[in-house]
């Protein structure tokens, strides 16, 4: 197993720094755990960047997953943008005026992760449940000192999340003073902020940091080129398709490449033999 990063867990290790969402962390120790326990070869900083890598094996399963899209908005080389990947891996580096492109899932979970971080010190923390919650008769909300703007062109924000869960997420947000604005038009990134267009107008809004979460792409560079080596391979998650990926549906794909792999490698063996 060829893990570029130096941990595995790919959107894991994301989704662990989310607030209420630790226990993703546990899962990606789960599975480090029953790799060692199952003996298998796993190599960690080590990314294939020529599928000729790749030619001693006698199967590949490209689970490479996905890269932030980059939308085509003038401004977007300014020093203020960053991808969603660099945000979560580094929230307390980021300004404080915040204005997150895309209001999906992913940009759901970054903004409570940035407005969490800027609640500082536990007493605000508490304050701040207290008051969210209504268990206090004089309640007090904790203001963080980052401000978040979410925004997207159409769609609900957090469109994606379960319906169980968007309302709690949404509203939570909402209640810790983020901005939401939907049906915009962007017109340009600057360094001090972004230029918009709504159905009242023009309108900029300062920023900092001007964070991207407006989608993703596949990560399968490396497809064209295994395909041409004709070794038996299998593409899954989100290097196979982007569209509703989530983890139960690549965890299945993964299980599906194993069963499929196997049973074409045993029967080139009973064809040769």
């Amino acid at each position: 197993m060829h893990e570029a990063g130096n941990e595995l867990g790919g959107q894991f290790r994301m989704a662990r720094t989310v607030p209420g969402k630790e226990d993703f962390g546990e899962t990606i120790r789960y599975f480090a755990t029953m790799l060692h326990e199952a003996e298998v070869d796993v190599r960690l900083g080590a990314p294939i960047v020529d599928a000729g890598q790749l030619t001693d094996n006698d199967a590949v399963v490209l689970a490479t997953g996905v890269l932030p899209r980059t939308p085509d908005l003038p401004g977007i080389e300014s020093p203020g943008v960053l991808d969603y990947r660099r945000a979560f891996s580094d929230p307390a580096a980021i300004g404080r005026r915040v204005v997150i492109i895309g209001a999906g899932g992913i940009a759901v979970d970054l903004a409570h992760l940035l407005l969490d971080n800027a609640t500082k010190g536990v007493g605000a923390r508490g304050a701040s449940f207290r008051a969210e919650w209504g268990l206090d008769r004089q309640p007090v909300q904790a203001q963080p000192w980052r401000s978040v703007t979410l925004m997207r062109r159409t769609g609900k924000i957090g469109a994606g999340i379960g319906l169980t869960t968007r309302w709690v997420a949404v509203g939570a947000l909402r209640h810790r003073g983020a901005r939401m604005i939907t049906g915009v038009n962007y017109r340009a990134i600057t360094d001090t902020g972004v230029l918009v267009a709504t159905e009242r107008g023009h309108e900029f809004i300062e920023a900092d940091t001007v964070i991207l979460a407006a989608g993703q792409e596949r990560n399968d560079g490396l497809l064209r080129a295994l395909t041409s080596l004709d070794i038996p391979h299998r593409v899954i998650g989100g290097a196979a398709d982007t569209a509703g990926l989530n983890a139960v549906r690549a965890t299945s794909q993964g299980l599906e490449a194993a069963h499929d792999l196997a049973r074409e490698l045993h029967g080139r063996t009973n064809t040769r033999t």
